[in-house]
Parts: C-alpha cells; structure tokens; sequence
C-alpha cells in the first residue's frame, strides 16, 4: 500500500505524539503499533529520522524518570521523620509546577 506524503506526515505526528506520551512508569519497549508506523515511515527518511530521535529521547527520559525516582526513594529512606515531610512537600510542589509546565506547553 502506497501512503501520500500527508499520510506519512500525519503518521510522523503520531509517533511523535506517543513518543511524548511515554511516562515513568511505562515499559520502556516499543509497542508493536509504534514499530510498525517508525517501520513505516522508511520510506520518507526525514521523517523517518525526526521519529527516530523522538523515540529515542522518549526511552531515554523514561528510564531516567525511573533511575531517579529510585535514587530519591533512596535518598528519603535515609531521613528522619521531621525532614522527610519537609522533603515530601518541596518533591509535591516541584512535581506539581513540572506538570503545570508540561501541560501549559501542550498548547
């Protein structure tokens, strides 16, 4: 099947609008949806690579997310009581203002 070159633009969209979507605590595998557009798009190579790149970025702040809630989770193990809630607050309000931004660039 033949695509038009709007129709792989518009698959390229796509992918880039699931890649964005990937948070931590997704599995950091590619669905088979997701392999079968990027495979896809090799017809159009630009495409191709601006997908490409979104994938990549997508897995890389996945398994970031990941690596650094775990050193945070960490980290809050090793307080006290006192401090942890102090911590707890300052993590909430920082999470809260990083989704505020996240959501007020979506627009």
């Amino acid at each position: 099947m033949q695509l038009s070159l709007f129709d792989y633009a518009g698959l390229c969209r796509w992918v880039q609008g699931e890649c964005r979507s990937i948070g931590e605590f997704d599995a950091p595998e590619v669905d088979l949806a997701l392999q079968a557009a990027v495979g896809a798009l090799r017809e159009r190579p630009v495409l191709f690579k601006y997908c490409a790149e979104e994938v990549a970025t997508a897995r890389h702040n996945a398994l970031f997310q990941v690596r650094q809630h775990i050193l945070i989770v960490d980290l809050l193990m090793q307080i006290d009581a006192k401090s942890w809630r102090v911590l707890s607050v300052a993590f909430h309000h920082c999470v809260d203002a990083r989704r505020a931004r996240r959501h007020a660039s979506a627009y």
